[in-house]
C-alpha cells in the first residue's frame, strides 16, 4: 500500500548556516499540525550543515545535497521537484516558524474551500531576542499585482498549492526579488488569499541579504520593479502605483548611500525619488537631502560658532 502524501511540504534551502539551521528545523518539528515533510536543500555548503541535519532522526525530514552552489532560487526549484505535499511552504535557514504556522494555514485553506491559491501570513522580526510585528503595506489596493509590489511578501510567508508550482517556478537568474517576480506571475492567474495570523519570524542578523549596507539588494529590487512594470502589458498596475514603488525604491537606495557615508549619491537618489513622485513624502526626502548637503553642515557649524 502506497504511503499517503503529506498535506504540507516545507522547502528549506541553506548554505553555510549550520549555526542558525537548528532553530529553523526545530521550528518545523514543533508544529502543532503534524502532517508535513521538510525538504532541506543544502546548496553545496562547506561547513558542517550535513552533520547538523543528520542529527535529526525524524523520518519526515529529507536532505538533498547540491553538487555545486546553484543559489536559492534553483535550490527552491529542486525542492519543489521533490515535494509530495498538496501545499508547499518555504522557510529560510535564518528564519523560523511559530508553532501554529502550519495549523493556521490549514484552517485558512479549509475556510477557503481548499482553493488552489497563493496564501500568505503575517510576520515578526526578532531583534535582540524581542519579537516586533512587521506592519503590512500602508498602500491599500484591491489589485493583486499592486498588492504584491507594494506589500513585499517574503518567501517564508507563503503557502502555495502544488498545482501552481508545477506551472510557475522561481527564476534562477534572480537572487533578489525572485519572490516578487514569481508572485506577480502567479496572481495574474490564481487567487491571492491572506492568512491574518502572525506565524513567521525573520531573524535580524548581520548576514541577512537585505540590509541597509547591502547596495546590491536595493539595486536588484529596482531592477525587478522595472522588469515587472515593463512586462505589465495587461495594465494591472496604475500609473500612481508605478510612481510610488519606484520613488520608494530610489529613496531606499538613497538611504543606503547615506548609511555608508556616500553623501553625493545619497542626494542624487533622494532627489531622483522626488523627481519621480514629487508629492510623495516630499518633506522627509527634502530633509534628508539637506542633511546630506555640505552647505547645510557648513551653515549649521557657522551658526553654532556664532552662538558660542
Amino acid at each position: 500500500m502506497a504511503e499517503q502524501s503529506p498535506f504540507f511540504s516545507v522547502i528549506l534551502p541553506t548554505y553555510n548556516r549550520s549555526e542558525l539551521l537548528p532553530k529553523a528545523i526545530e521550528s518545523v518539528l514543533s508544529q502543532t499540525y503534524a502532517d508535513w515533510e521538510l525538504i532541506i536543500v543544502d546548496d553545496a555548503s562547506t561547513d558542517n550543515t550535513a552533520l547538523v541535519v543528520k542529527g535529526y532522526s525524524d523520518s519526515r525530514i529529507r536532505y538533498l545535497l547540491n553538487e555545486q552552489n546553484i543559489e536559492r532560487s534553483a535550490s527552491r526549484n529542486r525542492g519543489i521537484d521533490q515535494a509530495n505535499g498538496t501545499y508547499i511552504c518555504f522557510l529560510d535557514s535564518d528564519d523560523y516558524y511559530l508553532e501554529n504556522h502550519l495549523e493556521s494555514f490549514n484552517k485558512c485553506i479549509e475556510n477557503n474551500d481548499s482553493a488552489e491559491a497563493l496564501y500568505y501570513c503575517n510576520t515578526y522580526e526578532e531583534t535582540q531576542g524581542k519579537l516586533i510585528e512587521i506592519p503590512n503595506g500602508s498602500i491599500k489596493t484591491s489589485n493583486k499585482v499592486e498588492q504584491i509590489i507594494t506589500d513585499i511578501i517574503g518567501i517564508p510567508r507563503t503557502c502555495i498549492h502544488q498545482v501552481i508550482l508545477k506551472e510557475f517556478r522561481f527564476n534562477p537568474k534572480y537572487r533578489i526579488g525572485e519572490d516578487m517576480d514569481l508572485w506577480v506571475r502567479i496572481v495574474k492567474k490564481y487567487p491571492l488569499i491572506p492568512n491574518h495570523v502572525h506565524s513567521v519570524v525573520y531573524l535580524n542578523h548581520v548576514g541577512r541579504s537585505v540590509q541597509l549596507n547591502n547596495r546590491y539588494s536595493f539595486v536588484e529590487h529596482i531592477n525587478r520593479l522595472k522588469q515587472i512594470i515593463s512586462e505589465d502589458r495587461e495594465k494591472h498596475i496604475s500609473s500612481e502605483i508605478k510612481k510610488t514603488v519606484l520613488a520608494d525604491a530610489y529613496y531606499n537606495l538613497g538611504r543606503h548611500y547615506e548609511f555608508i557615508g556616500g553623501k553625493s549619491k545619497a542626494i542624487f537618489y533622494l532627489t531622483y525619488s522626488l523627481f519621480i513622485f514629487p508629492s510623495y513624502h516630499w518633506k522627509k526626502k527634502l530633509y534628508m537631502i539637506l542633511n546630506n548637503c555640505a552647505l547645510t553642515h557648513w551653515l549649521l557649524t557657522l551658526n553654532t560658532g556664532f552662538n558660542k
